[in-house]
């Protein structure tokens, strides 16, 4: 039963008569708790009405230098993607607020400018990883590759036709299965017949291999279309 009894310090002196000694007592045996996190917490989630929200302050010539600011600190600790900037076009008012006659209010913008520029550039120089696969999943993939190398008339280590199959594989969800190897198929024969198509492929071929992903996905889209 004693770990049913709450030991209370033996009361002294002036604390005899004080009722908040019994107060002090039980806080003391309190444990501290932690605050739990919520995921819109985290920097890389966010709310598409909160950057609306913050778009039309910020686009609002009549919204005062305070709220431009503190609109400005919330965003800051945000880090969406480049395609959610693209669809809320929240970064427009942000750059025009560069310029701001307020200093604070610039500075506030040229750091959240500068945190955003910086998460899509680092996150756009990471290269993905290929995964090394069994024996069987790489001759499957090899023979993708061949075909459009035959269909371009080009090698099978080109850039493009590489980037091409890196694409469709990503497309069906990195698995080798019936549509994977169908697309595969569809492109090289619609790229073998149609000439008009490969001087497009050839001259949208990249100089950098930092967008061979992205515009090899746009020639897929392209090519599927056309299908």
């Amino acid at each position: 039963m004693d770990k049913f009894v709450v030991r209370i310090p033996k009361k002294t002196g002036d604390d005899a008569n004080d009722e908040a000694f019994l107060k002090r007592s039980l806080q003391g045996k309190k444990k501290s708790r932690r605050s739990q996190f919520r995921l819109k917490d985290l920097q890389g989630v966010v709310i598409l009405e909160d950057l609306d929200e913050a778009k039309k302050i910020l686009s609002n010539p009549t919204s005062s230098d305070e709220l431009l600011e503190k609109t400005l600190r919330q965003l800051a600790k945000k880090t969406p993607g480049r395609d959610i900037l693209l669809k809320t076009s929240v970064g427009k008012p942000v750059r025009q607020l560069l310029s701001h006659e307020n200093l604070s209010v610039r500075t506030a913008a040229k750091r959240v400018y500068d945190r955003w520029k910086e998460h899509i550039l680092n996150k756009a120089a990471l290269q993905k990883q290929e995964v090394r696969f069994d024996i069987e999943s790489q001759r499957l993939r090899d023979i993708a590759k061949r075909w459009f190398s035959e269909a371009l008339s080009t090698t099978i280590d080109d850039t493009v036709v590489i980037a091409l199959e890196q694409e469709v594989f990503a497309q069906c969800k990195r698995i080798l299965n019936a549509p994977y190897r169908r697309s595969c198929r569809q492109i090289a024969y619609k790229l073998r017949t149609d000439v008009n198509l490969q001087n497009k492929l050839v001259s949208a071929e990249p100089v950098s291999t930092t967008n061979v992903s992205s515009t090899a996905l746009c020639i897929i889209g392209l090519l599927q279309t056309d299908l």
